[in-house]
C-alpha cells in the first residue's frame, strides 16, 4: 500500500510539473509575439520553439477534419488552425465557405495567424511535437522563406516545366509539409492561388505543378529564398522505396523520421481524440 502510495504521488508530481512547464512556455510565446508583432519587416526568426510559431491544416470533408485532428493531436499544442468546411465546434478551427479542397489548402497557408508557420496535409504525422520540429528549424528560418522536401516522382510532369521555361532538373516538391515565413512569402502564395484557378482547375489533376512554376519565377527573378529538405521531412511516396526495411505504421521507432506522411493507423488516431485548449 505504501509502495502504490508513493508510486501515485510520483505520478501526481510529474504530471503537475510539466503541467507547469507548458503554462511557463505559452507564456513566453505571447510576450514574445506582443513584443516583436509589429518589427518593420515582420518579427524575427524565433530563437526559440514556439515563440510566434503554429501549424495550418486545410481540410474538406468530414473525414479530413477527423484526420486533421488526429495529426494535430501529435503536435501537444494548441498553436494550430484547421482551415475547413465543415461544422467545427473546437476553438482552432475556422469555417470557409469554399468546398474545392486546393483552394481551401492555399487559403489557408495565406491565411495563417503565424509569422513561422508549417502546414500539414491531413494524413501526416508529426513525429515530434511542435516545439520539437521548430527547434530543429528555427535558425533557418532566418535566412529562409520556404522550406519544403523533394517528391519521390520529381520528374512527373517534366514535360509540362520545359513549355514552361522551367529547366527539368528544379524537381517537384511536395506540398504536403511547407515551412514559411508568412510576411515574405505572401506573393508566392498568391501567385499559386492565381495560377490554379486560372487553369480552371483541370489542366492538372493536384497544385503541385502550378507551385513549382511560380517557385521557379519568384526565386531566380525575385530572390525568393528556398531550402529543399530531406524525405524524413515527409515521407510521402518515400515509404514505396523504403516498405521493406519501415514498418507500415506512422512514425517507426529508430527511422529518423520526422514528419510521416502516408503511413497506416492516422485514421484510427481520431478515435480518441482530445483537443489541447491550454
Amino acid at each position: 500500500m505504501v509502495v502504490a502510495r508513493n508510486v501515485w504521488l510520483l505520478v501526481v508530481l510529474v504530471v503537475s510539473t510539466e503541467a507547469e512547464k507548458y503554462k511557463t512556455r505559452s507564456t513566453e510565446r505571447n510576450e514574445w509575439w506582443e513584443r516583436h508583432k509589429d518589427d518593420e519587416g515582420g518579427p524575427p526568426a524565433p530563437t526559440t520553439p514556439g515563440a510566434g510559431t503554429g501549424a495550418v491544416y486545410a481540410a474538406t470533408g468530414s473525414d479530413y477534419l477527423l484526420m486533421a485532428r488526429a495529426s494535430a493531436r501529435r503536435l501537444r499544442s494548441s498553436q494550430f488552425r484547421i482551415f475547413t468546411n465543415e461544422l467545427c465546434t473546437f476553438p482552432q478551427c475556422v469555417h470557409v465557405s469554399v468546398n474545392n479542397s486546393r483552394v481551401v489548402k492555399i487559403s489557408a497557408i495565406m491565411a495563417s495567424p503565424f509569422e513561422y508557420s508549417l502546414f500539414l496535409d491531413t494524413d501526416t504525422a508529426p513525429c515530434r511535437d511542435l516545439d520539437g520540429l521548430f527547434e530543429l528549424v528555427g535558425p533557418m528560418l532566418r535566412h529562409y522563406d520556404a522550406m519544403l522536401a523533394l517528391g519521390r516522382h520529381a520528374m512527373k510532369y517534366d514535360a509540362d516545366y520545359r513549355q514552361a521555361g522551367r529547366p527539368p532538373a528544379f524537381g517537384t516538391l511536395n506540398t504536403g509539409v511547407i515551412f514559411y515565413r508568412k510576411s515574405t512569402t505572401h506573393r508566392l502564395w498568391r501567385r499559386w492561388l492565381d495560377a490554379y484557378v486560372g487553369r480552371g482547375f483541370k489542366k492538372f489533376y493536384n497544385d503541385q505543378p502550378d507551385l513549382m512554376l511560380v517557385l521557379w519565377d519568384e526565386i531566380f527573378k525575385r530572390d525568393l529564398k528556398l531550402y529543399v529538405l530531406g524525405p524524413h521531412w515527409n515521407m510521402k511516396k518515400w515509404r514505396d522505396d523504403y516498405m521493406t526495411a519501415l514498418k507500415p505504421s506512422c512514425c517507426p521507432p529508430k527511422s529518423g523520421i520526422l514528419i510521416d506522411h502516408g503511413c497506416q493507423g492516422l485514421d484510427d488516431d481520431h478515435l480518441s481524440v482530445t483537443t489541447v485548449t491550454h
